[in-house]
């Protein structure tokens, strides 16, 4: 949610009160470049958008607690609880 593709941690999820303080989360250079790039790669499935544009908006999973974003989740066990579980993960959103 800030120029240089930064995002602004702004709610206190784990309740500290008046210990919490707002901190700033960069997307990862790795994250920014291949998303990029598959994003490029299909520009009949957004004619006129550019990547960086959709990079701005993009919405990634984000590891509060470790305070990096990253572009892919990969889950080894069976993939049907998937969509009900996940959202109740720690680390969602």
């Amino acid at each position: 949610n800030k120029t240089g593709y930064i995002t602004s941690m702004d709610v206190d999820m784990f309740d500290l009160g008046s210990e919490f303080q707002p901190y700033d989360i960069a997307m990862p250079v790795n994250v920014q470049h291949s998303l990029g790039k598959i994003y490029d790669a299909i520009p009949d499935a957004h004619p006129g958008s550019a990547s960086k544009d959709w990079l701005a908006s993009v919405k990634l999973g984000t590891n509060y607690v470790s305070k990096h974003i990253y572009g892919v989740w990969h889950c080894t066990a069976s993939k049907e609880w998937i969509d009900g579980e996940y959202r109740k993960l720690w680390f969602f959103p």
